[in-house]
């Protein structure tokens, strides 16, 4: 008896599902990278915005990131 998974190795659109899969994880990651990237260099650069965030980062520095991302 043959798996459902083996039999969908064999097509063309489960390799085309796959690959648009990771192509889209990929650009959300990146966009995710970039934006965090860029407000961290802007919070880090201005002082005003370093003091007004500090306490939320610092609260959410224990938890763990898969913690939060499983929230979501």
């Amino acid at each position: 008896m043959r798996s459902a998974l083996v039999d969908q190795l064999g097509t063309g659109s489960f390799w085309t599902a796959l690959l648009e899969t990771i192509r889209g994880w990929a650009l959300g990651l990146s966009i995710a990278m970039v934006a965090g990237v860029s407000v961290g260099v802007v919070i880090g650069s201005v002082s005003l915005l370093r003091e007004s965030t500090a306490s939320t980062i610092e609260f959410l520095r224990p938890i763990p990131s898969v913690a939060l991302s499983g929230a979501a």
